[in-house]
């Protein structure tokens, strides 16, 4: 029992010493000082280099609770929305290549190559067109 108190006390002491002297430490980090340990750079102006003009914008229907990205190919791009509107896109022009309603709520899209575009719809099914 004494050997017991006695570790407990040698224990009990390191402990403090150790919540002491994180207090220095913390004061070195500066966490509590109201001025800054480095003054931050001043903003500089940023001047226009390029500017950038709208060409087009297309619109396929919501993405509601579903999370939906275009697939990109080299002309192309391949679009869809949550109500099942599928469109490939002309990047150059905006025009509509081709639209298809699949007449069934999308869950997940676009996967596409040069021959396949892949949409999921709420069900699981997996639509290759």
């Amino acid at each position: 029992m004494r050997a017991l108190r006695h570790a407990v006390t040698i224990g009990g002491a390191f402990a403090c010493a150790f919540v002491l002297g994180g207090c220095s430490f913390l004061s070195d980090l500066h966490i509590f000082s109201s001025a800054p340990k480095n003054k931050p750079t001043e903003l500089t102006e940023i001047k226009t280099t390029l500017a950038v003009k709208q060409l087009w914008t297309a619109n396929v229907g919501k993405a509601g609770k579903y999370f939906f990205t275009p697939a990109m190919l080299v002309n192309d791009a391949v679009v869809a929305g949550a109500s099942g509107i599928v469109e490939r896109i002309v990047l150059a022009s905006g025009a509509v290549a081709w639209r298809i309603n699949l007449d069934q709520p999308l869950a997940a899209g676009v996967g596409a190559d040069a021959e396949t575009v892949s949409v999921v719809g709420v069900n699981g099914d997996l639509i290759a067109l």
